[in-house]
């Protein structure tokens, strides 16, 4: 951009961020704090907007602020259409694939069942995340379109992801929460923003294979990783979040799996000597972790016994409702006990928006699954692979919250997926 545009686009970022201060002194701190850092991207003669809602997006998402997640969108969203009007670049055509247009249809559905189904609090909260949710999404598609920016999201995420375990030993340490209200404060666990450990858990499930992807870089990067891969294991255990901890067992068998086949021995040989020198050193905690695993397939575990009486809850919420379902976030008014979640994702879906939504949704997942897994070019497969791992762990730990349909984390990882399948199609016909 020229000096004059510089001018303009510095103005209206300052207009917008004291526009937010007067609802939100945090939200502006955050901006203005990531607008000084954009600064200095303009000043080395660097675009800025990208980095801006990335690490928006990003921080936002890991640390589930979610009514401050929805100023900071708003506030993206200006800055955005603020840069479309002056920077012909933004103004680029993107072709809306059949998912973009899911998502919005999904919206539209949503308005109908508002019109024909009753509606309570919960319900706004739903029609609030979708919405949001999707401009997500739609901010996300329009920046993240090339290999480079897929990296500068993995950059990014894997950043934030270090700094919620910081936050996350704080709270472990001190019995303090980053969040006023949680779901267990006389415990000592680790919740980072969200209501409850099991939410972060699953957080740092979704993270996992991104820090994987930082062991294919430098020395430096490769004991980070390390370092993270052991606290991500050390929090989801003080959680015991029991799902959470057999998914990472399982995500680095295949890790280590995969760095042989690869031909990284060396590296898959490190993380297996690791592994067992940490067994060795911390006998009571693996043996813990292995107890706390066997535990779910315990037929008088409290804990299991109640989400199948939930399911079963929420199958035949379904039955009764089969078309429409009973709309927007109404399922726990329907449940046997009046307020309980349904502990199930996919089962949610189907008994909040029938089965027409939960069949488009099956199928984003399927085709995406397919096109990172075997329609992506070879010159890229690396870099869609931490993505692809993502998904996989995403389909079973969804089942670990009570809901997960207000996480910025879960239309982050839908905006992520759409934006990486553009990628993959623009590698194939040779636009990027």
């Amino acid at each position: 951009m020229n000096n004059k545009k510089n001018k303009v686009f510095i103005t209206g970022i300052v207009i917008t961020i004291l526009g937010i201060a007067v609802y939100s002194p945090i939200v502006s701190f955050i901006m203005a704090s990531i607008f000084l850092i954009s600064v200095i991207f303009i000043i080395k003669g660097f675009d800025p907007l990208p980095f801006i809602i990335i690490f928006s997006l990003s921080i936002i998402a890991s640390f589930d602020l979610i009514k401050t997640g929805y100023l900071v969108i708003i506030g993206l969203s200006i800055i955005y259409l603020f840069y479309f009007l002056i920077n012909k670049k933004y103004r680029r055509k993107i072709k809306i694939s059949k998912y973009y247009m899911f998502f919005y249809i999904w919206v539209v559905y949503v308005g109908v069942q508002l019109i024909f189904l009753p509606q309570n609090e919960s319900t706004w909260e739903h029609v609030r995340s979708l919405v949001f949710g999707v401009i997500i999404i739609w901010l996300m598609s329009r920046i993240i379109y090339s290999k480079e920016r897929l990296r500068l999201i993995y950059l990014v995420w894997g950043v934030c992801i270090v700094l919620t375990i910081i936050v996350g030993y704080w709270e472990i340490f001190t019995g303090d929460s980053l969040r006023p209200t949680t779901a267990y404060p006389h415990l000592d666990v680790a919740t980072v923003g969200f209501y409850n450990q099991n939410n972060y858990s699953f957080y740092l499930a979704l993270s996992l294979p991104i820090i994987f992807y930082w062991l294919q870089g430098g020395f430096i990067q490769k004991v980070a990783g390390l370092l993270t891969i052991g606290s991500i294991f050390y929090l989801v255990y003080v959680n015991d979040s029991r799902s959470v901890i057999l998914m990472i067992f399982i995500s680095l068998c295949a890790l280590i799996i995969k760095l042989f086949i690869s031909g990284q021995r060396a590296l898959g040989t490190t993380i297996i000597m690791i592994l067992v020198i940490a067994a060795l050193l911390n006998v009571d905690l693996f043996s813990n972790a292995y107890e706390s695993i066997y535990s779910l397939n315990n037929d008088s575990d409290v804990s299991m016994n109640k989400r199948k009486e939930l399911t079963i809850s929420g199958v035949n919420i379904f039955k009764e409702n089969p078309i429409l379902g009973v709309g927007p976030g109404n399922s726990e008014y329907y449940m046997f006990s009046v307020g309980d979640k349904v502990h199930n994702f996919w089962l949610e879906i189907l008994i909040n928006y029938g089965p027409l939504i939960l069949i488009g949704l099956i199928s984003f997942f399927l085709s995406s699954l397919v096109m990172f897994f075997k329609n992506t070019p070879k010159e890229i497969r690396e870099l869609m692979w931490p993505l692809l791992w993502t998904v996989i762990i995403f389909i079973p730990t969804s089942l670990t919250p009570s809901t997960i349909f207000n996480f910025q984390i879960l239309w982050f990882l839908f905006g992520l997926m759409l934006c990486a399948n553009t990628i993959i199609k623009n590698t194939k016909k040779g636009d990027y």
